[in-house]
């Protein structure tokens, strides 16, 4: 974190370690907490500095992972109060954007891979054969489009 917190430039970090949620809740919420206290620093710090002298300030939290697609129980109860507690006080400090994206770039992926195995299915007017209907299912999950 010293690295970071003396970083004149840095706004944005990205958490991943192969995959931020892979960790266990008690490692995940050390990580966030060690994150959280270095913008506190970086913001103190910066109260003393003059215009023109201060180092940019945290803004930006990502989490790099894909786990959610895969292992949908992974978000637990606890899980969740972690994300929320780190939001909520790094927003006190600054940070305008805690983002877990990757799951939407993996879904619009899936959805226009789904889009595509559709054609192969449709009639020439552009419908689904009659009494046909699709079962989307993800671990945990089932999606019945009407």
């Amino acid at each position: 974190m010293h690295y970071f917190e003396d970083d004149t430039q840095l706004r944005d970090i990205l958490i991943t370690g192969g995959d931020a949620l892979m960790s266990q809740d008690a490692t995940l919420r050390k990580i966030l907490d060690a994150v959280y206290r270095m913008a506190v620093r970086k913001k103190k710090a910066n109260e003393s500095r003059p215009d023109g002298e201060k180092y940019a300030e945290l803004q930006r939290v990502r989490l790099g992972s894909r786990l959610l697609a895969y292992l949908p129980m992974r978000v637990t109860p606890e899980l969740v109060d972690i994300l929320r507690d780190f939001k909520e006080k790094a927003a006190q400090v600054g940070v305008k954007q805690f983002i877990y994206k990757p799951i939407s770039s993996l879904l619009w992926k899936l959805l226009r891979k789904l889009k595509a195995l559709l054609k192969l299915f449709r009639l020439p007017d552009g419908r689904l054969p009659a009494n046909w209907y699709l079962l989307w299912q993800l671990p945990g999950v089932v999606i019945r489009p009407n």
